[in-house]
């Protein structure tokens, strides 16, 4: 009986190790490194529909302090209540004057809420993700924030059907009625809009795969380009501006008109050959 109960003594002190080994296996998670705290815009820079900027606060989980130096990455998807999917084009993010402080600009496609859906923003750095949920508001006021416009080269039919990998067209900040200046963002959606490049000379698509090697902005405040046509200047990375333009007053409503052609094609509001009023896309602006 006593050889019993000493079997059994070794049999629990084994299993016991056991258990400690599990405990500390290595395919335990490792402690997080970074704390990433969402800094959302107020009043007037509160997250809406269209171009939005915030901050992220990185922190140190060791000690609380400015987590400098870092690429942290955006990945935003909005869960729709009809069940779809899709995501938003994401500007670069830098890191602030204020050390651990990081700018970010996204450009919302939609506003969140209960007949919407809900948006999933992941920031990641250095392999570890955190999971906030914006709201975002709908864009107020008469002025839109985009305009779409794609031709036949940007139409792809495969296994998954037919999608139309549209060029979005953001408003990037206020017009400017003195100077006559127009600013605007270019994205291509791709992959049924979940994903989104950028769009400058130079700017590589994979849907369909192509090289932009000549890309054209215009814009007037007359639908016939007959006068006050504005040339875009390419600044990279999507952002495009156009000066000169007339007719804009400020605290005045007025409609620009903007034509844009990538390497050679056209693109339409319908993806048909470009033929009157399908030949630009249109923005109700509202200059300071």
């Amino acid at each position: 009986m006593l050889h019993r109960i000493k079997v059994w003594n070794i049999l629990f002190v084994i299993a016991l190790s056991l258990i400690a080994a599990c405990g500390n296996s290595s395919s335990d998670p490792a402690p997080a490194v970074y704390k990433a705290e969402y800094l959302p815009g107020t009043g007037m820079n509160a997250p809406a529909q269209g171009k939005t900027t915030f901050q992220l606060k990185i922190t140190k989980q060791s000690d609380g302090s400015p987590a400098t130096g870092l690429n942290p990455s955006l990945t935003l998807t909005m869960h729709m209540t009809s069940g779809h999917t899709h995501a938003t084009p994401v500007d670069s993010i830098t890191e602030s004057g204020t050390a651990g402080v990081y700018d970010c600009t996204v450009y919302y496609l939609m506003a969140s809420g209960p007949t919407m859906g809900t948006w999933e923003m992941n920031v990641t750095v250095d392999g570890e993700t955190t999971t906030f949920h914006p709201d975002v508001a709908m864009a107020m006021g008469s002025d839109n924030v985009s305009a779409t416009l794609y031709g036949a080269d940007d139409i792809v039919t495969g296994m998954s059907g037919t999608s139309y990998n549209k060029y979005y067209i953001f408003r990037d900040g206020m017009v400017s009625a003195s100077m006559g200046i127009l600013n605007l963002y270019f994205s291509h959606s791709e992959n049924m809009t979940m994903d989104f490049t950028a769009v400058s000379e130079g700017s590589v698509l994979s849907a369909p795969t192509s090289t932009i090697t000549s890309m054209i902005v215009s814009a007037s405040t007359d639908s016939t380009f007959a006068s006050s046509v504005a040339t875009g200047i390419d600044h990279a990375h999507g952002h495009w501006s156009l000066s000169g333009l007339t007719n804009l007053v400020s605290a005045q409503t007025t409609t620009v008109y903007v034509k844009l052609n990538v390497n050679g094609q056209d693109k339409t509001t319908n993806g048909e050959p470009a033929s009157g009023t399908n030949a630009y896309a249109t923005f109700f602006v509202t200059p300071q």
